[in-house]
């Protein structure tokens, strides 16, 4: 009489643990990115609340404001998530550091712009600190309660797969 095998093999066991190293060398990186765009989707949605107030003093006063105070929104260390460090708004820019759960010393910025001939390269030059943004009520005389959000990343410390589209440089 034969005796029964039971069980698996060396080789069989073998086989079955590097299958599952591969699937977790290819499936990790792809959740790392996936929990970076999710905390960058965190930071979009912080700014959500200083956009309205922005948009709000730019129709009232017909120009951007200076900072957070005359926006009338939190001071930036103030405004922060898992994401974020800070939200700062520098002339009605808005500009969101990222934290170590995202990459550190990243800078997404949102510009309003209020004339629509405005290039991609002025925008870029506004959010690089190259080009002062233009007063609300200087912009061709387009209404200031007119405008549309540009979003900007230089994407060197804030890589591109990590942010939306639009922000996309």
């Amino acid at each position: 009489m034969k005796a029964i095998q039971k069980g698996f093999t060396l080789i069989e066991l073998m086989i079955v643990v590097a299958i599952i190293a591969i699937l977790a060398a290819i499936a990790l990186p792809a959740y790392q990115d996936y929990t970076k765009r999710a905390r960058v989707s965190e930071a979009m949605s912080l700014a959500a609340g200083s956009k309205t107030a922005i948009a709000e003093y730019a129709s009232n006063e017909n120009d951007w404001p200076a900072d957070n105070a005359a926006a009338g929104v939190a001071q930036p260390a103030e405004i922060s998530g898992k994401g974020v460090v800070s939200l700062t708004i520098t002339d009605g820019v808005i500009d969101m550091e990222t934290s170590d759960r995202i990459v550190t010393g990243g800078h997404l910025q949102l510009i309003p712009v209020a004339d629509t001939s405005v290039s991609d390269a002025d925008v870029a030059a506004i959010a690089y600190g190259s080009a002062a943004q233009p007063a609300a009520g200087a912009m061709n005389g387009v209404d200031a309660g007119s405008f549309r959000w540009r979003c900007v990343n230089d994407g060197n410390v804030l890589l591109n797969k990590w942010v939306p589209t639009e922000c996309r440089s």
